[in-house]
């Protein structure tokens, strides 16, 4: 499966405008750009938005752990912490990294990855950090 293939298959994305920059093996990276309709009252990018940009960063890292399985598996974020650091202003990227340990999938049916993840502004001062919880599991 591809970026492209996968970004098509969440269409909550393109309301963002959300583009999926890296997606490899515990590596994923995720931009947001700067956009009028993703701003808050106060003028910098809204929570939510910030929020969901962690989120698809988190999965570009965890999905190319299954890519070759992925039909066959339910995915989502079970959770997550997040901390907002400083007001966020223009594009906005999202780093997020997780370690490749999904053998439970194989014996359990099923696994949880942490994953982590950086949110920085243009000039590169992190903004955010978050942590999702995916979770996996066989059909």
């Amino acid at each position: 499966m591809t970026i492209e293939e996968l970004s098509a298959r969440v269409p909550f994305h393109a309301n963002l405008d959300i583009r999926v920059l890296r997606a490899a093996r515990g590596d994923g990276r995720a931009l947001l750009p700067a956009h009028q309709h993703v701003l808050n009252h106060a003028s910098t990018v809204h929570a939510g938005a910030l929020f969901a940009l962690a989120d698809v960063a988190a999965g570009a890292a965890v999905l190319p752990l299954v890519w070759d399985r992925v039909d066959e598996l339910d995915f989502v974020a079970r959770g997550a912490e997040v901390r907002y650091l400083k007001p966020a202003r223009g594009p906005i990227t999202a780093s997020a990294t997780c370690g490749e340990e999904v053998g439970e999938l194989e014996t359990r049916g099923k696994v949880d990855v942490p994953v982590a993840v950086a949110l920085t502004d243009e000039a590169g001062t992190q903004v955010a950090a978050m942590t999702v919880h995916w979770h996996l599991r066989r059909r």
